[in-house]
């Protein structure tokens, strides 16, 4: 999932320590079995030193996705990720 940044300027949200932007924590899992906690967060993507998006991505313990220490096998599903991704949009209202 990217974001462009004039959408995430509007957003206002605070910076990582990473150089990017916090999301917030949410939840995956199977809906009958346990939920897991997951921190999101936007890291930019430049293009010749300028950002010309932001993509989503997150740890939960050993798991995630979008870094480049996050191992295939360590890597989230697609159904996890679009649980995540709803979320967001939820969140901030990125449906409209």
């Amino acid at each position: 999932m990217y974001l462009t940044p004039i959408f995430v300027d509007l957003l206002m949200l605070d910076n990582s320590n990473f150089g990017g932007k916090k999301l917030g924590k949410f939840r995956f899992g199977s809906k009958d079995g346990l939920n897991y906690s997951f921190n999101a967060e936007l890291l930019p993507v430049r293009s010749n030193g300028e950002i010309i998006r932001y993509r989503v991505v997150g740890t939960s313990g050993d798991f995630g996705f979008g870094y480049s220490f996050i191992t295939k096998r360590n890597t989230l599903g697609k159904r996890n990720r679009q649980q995540i991704f709803s979320q967001i949009m939820d969140k901030y209202g990125l449906q409209k």
